[in-house]
């Protein structure tokens, strides 16, 4: 699968973090291109990686681009396994507007009373209407949706796409 990166002039970083702690080391990273990404569903799944489990307080967060005040903070429970996390913005009530830009952070919160020591890593999403062609690609496609949504610059829709694929045939290489 190779993603295509749309043509956009929004420059954005995305950056992972780290922290260590009662002799553990917490590394958290999200899976978001380092620009501006892209979805056509109004709810998507966000993903991130926590190599290892930690009893740190973990945060989900998310803004549009010109509101102060976040859309949603939710503190997440602390994963029992490591690995690739799931966030559903549905089971939060969140819905993206089309055309809106959204940064979204996941914080390790260590000291929960001194928050400059949060390590926090975000990323952008946009919402965008799919173009005209896309339905007849992805019903063309044969079971392979994730490389539409990449070849089309849909990000967030290519990673949901192959998350499902995952979750329905764990063993299939």
């Amino acid at each position: 699968i190779l993603y295509v990166p749309p043509e956009v002039g929004f420059p954005a970083r995305s950056m992972g973090a780290g922290t260590r702690g009662t002799g553990r080391v917490a590394t958290v990273q999200i899976l978001a291109p380092d620009h501006l990404g892209y979805t056509t569903r109004e709810q998507p799944t966000l993903y991130w990686y926590l190599a290892e489990p930690t009893s740190t307080r973990i945060e989900f967060a998310i803004h549009d681009e010109t509101s102060v005040e976040p859309l949603a903070v939710v503190e997440l429970p602390s994963p029992a396994q490591p690995g690739i996390q799931a966030l559903r913005l549905a089971d939060h009530g969140v819905k993206l507007q089309p055309g809106v830009r959204y940064l979204w952070f996941v914080s390790l919160v260590p000291e929960p009373e001194r928050r400059s020591k949060d390590f926090v890593v975000g990323g952008w999403i946009a919402r965008s209407e799919p173009d005209a062609t896309l339905g007849g690609k992805l019903a063309a496609a044969e079971g392979r949706d994730a490389l539409v949504y990449a070849e089309s610059g849909l990000w967030y829709d290519a990673i949901g796409s192959l998350s499902a694929r995952i979750a329905a045939a764990p063993a299939e290489p």
